[in-house]
């Protein structure tokens, strides 16, 4: 329902994770959520705690779906107004990727704050950057 939507918010996303990788770094990258839990990844994602459990196999198989997305073909059609928000130092998404997005959306602005994968340990700068959209 494109006409429901006014505007897109994507954060530390990329048109195709595979390809964002070496296929060395994403054997790795599986092999350290089967030995050490996606709680490993969160780590890395969120550089702080995270409390709640997954299910190893169900995260697994969620990463796998994630790694063979390619959404390179599909992103020039979303007409919407879209906001791509990355963290400078994210670890699990190269930067590059954020600027991979934007040029595959037509109607896009990126937006780098500090931080990783997900920015919110620069919450202000996060929220602050959201709300001025208008």
């Amino acid at each position: 329902f494109p006409s429901k939507v006014r505007r897109l918010f994507l954060i530390g996303t990329t048109p195709h994770f595979r390809r964002a990788w070496r296929e060395a770094n994403l054997r790795a990258f599986r092999m350290m959520v089967k030995r050490k839990g996606i709680e490993a990844f969160r780590d890395i994602a969120l550089e702080r705690p995270f409390s709640d459990r997954v299910d190893t196999g169900s995260a697994l198989r969620m990463l796998e779906d994630y790694i063979n997305l390619d959404l390179t073909h599909i992103l020039p059609l979303i007409g919407a107004e879209t906001y791509i928000i990355h963290g400078e130092g994210d670890r699990v998404v190269p930067v590059g990727e954020a600027l991979k997005m934007r040029s595959l959306l037509k109607r896009s602005k990126l937006i780098i704050l500090p931080g990783g994968h997900l920015p919110v340990r620069y919450e202000g700068d996060f929220i602050s950057k959201i709300f001025e959209v208008r």
